[in-house]
């Protein structure tokens, strides 16, 4: 298990330089092989947390939401001649599914056959790889990752006036504690 700060469990962000400090804080607290996921309501702002994690890791492209590609890779900086990946994966799209069939084990298939379409098992190890809508996958995730992979972000939106939609983000030690 990581030994997160304290300010990374539970921080209340109330501007985009917070947003940006937190990442450049979380950045020194992840590594290789890490999955996030992150959960939250439409607009909590979980592709804003991407982009400035992104830019904390380095990653000069500009980041652009996979809802309908699923998926999209971006090469991290490396000072050596193996690659890095952040890999960005928005799972909305996956559990649209559901809405169609009312047999579980069809959406269960249908999230697996996708989450091996994206290849994670073999990517994950030298990515970093946040997945946005996470809790559409992260039972399925299980079966293919040891849970000491998998870091669970919630983010929350605080809904007031204009000036101050402060959002909460929560770090879950684990999915398995």
């Amino acid at each position: 298990m990581k030994n997160y700060s304290n300010k990374l469990y539970n921080q209340k962000i109330a501007n985009l330089e917070q947003l940006d400090n937190y990442t450049k804080n979380l950045v020194d607290n992840i590594k290789l092989g890490d999955i996030l996921l992150l959960m939250g309501p439409l607009g909590a702002g979980k592709t804003t947390f991407v982009k400035y994690l992104a830019k904390n890791l380095g990653i000069k492209d500009i980041i652009i939401s996979p809802t309908f590609t699923i998926a999209r890779n971006y090469k991290m900086p490396s000072g050596n001649s193996n690659d890095k990946y952040f890999i960005h994966i928005d799972a909305y799209r996956l559990g649209l599914f559901n809405n169609y069939s009312n047999n579980k084990k069809d959406y269960q298939k249908s999230i697996y056959d996708s989450l091996e379409l994206l290849d994670i098992p073999s990517n994950y190890k030298n990515s970093i790889i946040v997945i946005e809508w996470g809790e559409i996958v992260k039972e399925y995730l299980t079966n293919f990752l040891a849970d000491n992979n998998i870091i669970y972000v919630n983010i929350n939106r605080t809904r007031g006036s204009q000036a101050d939609e402060t959002r909460t983000i929560t770090i879950n030690k684990r999915l398995a504690e």
